[in-house]
């Protein structure tokens, strides 16, 4: 699993699933950033600043968003184990092209946590 890996939590309810994307490589302390999709429904409030459009990625069925305000990190050997376990379920990975929107709106939305500016450089 590398940036640009996507996946699935198999303990999520399938119909409320959000696809994930790894978006960085490894810190110094080996954590990664993660971020979600979530379905767009165009308000006022949404934070646009990274939208996805129909099959751009095949898990992407509606126009979506990425949530960078759920954004996490996870240690990488966490991930695999997990991966390991069967608790999360691979998907395809995202294009670079993809990739590097969802770097550069984590770099202009004031939605993601700013603890996580710190990956910037891991990008």
């Amino acid at each position: 699993m590398t940036k640009g890996t996507t996946f699935w939590r198999k303990d999520e309810n399938s119909d409320y699933r959000h696809l994930r994307f790894i978006i960085s490589d490894p810190d110094v302390d080996n954590k990664v950033l993660v971020v979600g999709m979530t379905k767009f429904k165009n308000t006022k409030r949404e934070d646009t600043s990274c939208l996805l459009h129909f099959n751009e990625h095949k898990c992407i069925k509606v126009e979506s968003r990425i949530r960078y305000s759920k954004a996490f990190e996870i240690e990488y050997s966490s991930l695999l184990q997990e991966k390991f376990k069967g608790n999360i379920e691979l998907k395809a990975n995202i294009s670079s092209v993809l990739l590097a929107r969802i770097q550069s709106g984590a770099k202009t939305t004031k939605a993601l946590p700013s603890k996580f500016k710190k990956y910037f450089q891991y990008f």
